[in-house]
């Protein structure tokens, strides 16, 4: 997985001990972090395209583009959104965690 300027606010650690258990191949495994990776991914743009006003969905897409490591789109994004959007991201993304464990754990 490549690095993205959100990564500072995801954690992966609570799905660790339940792939680990369920999984048992290597393959497996990484199969179910692409997809968790993949998901969270979605989830993260879904938000902040949610949040930030349409005039500026195709600059945040650009720059994304361009440079998806680059920590100054946190920065773009709080100026364009008007609030502490990185806050705003790191509270979806537990909640958005604790969800996706709880389906996890039912399948």
């Amino acid at each position: 997985m490549s690095r993205i300027f959100y990564d500072h606010l995801t954690s992966f650690d609570k799905f660790a001990p339940m792939v680990g258990r369920h999984l048992s191949t290597p393959i497996e495994r990484e199969e179910v972090w692409h997809i968790i990776d993949k998901i969270t991914h979605h989830k993260v743009l879904g938000h902040i395209l949610e949040k930030l006003p349409t005039a500026n969905h195709e600059e945040f897409l650009q720059k994304f583009a361009k440079a998806p490591y680059d920590n100054s789109i946190i920065h773009f994004l709080e100026e364009k959104i008007g609030t502490d959007f990185q806050e705003l991201l790191a509270n979806d993304l537990i909640a958005f965690e604790e969800e996706l464990l709880q389906i996890i754990q039912i399948v």
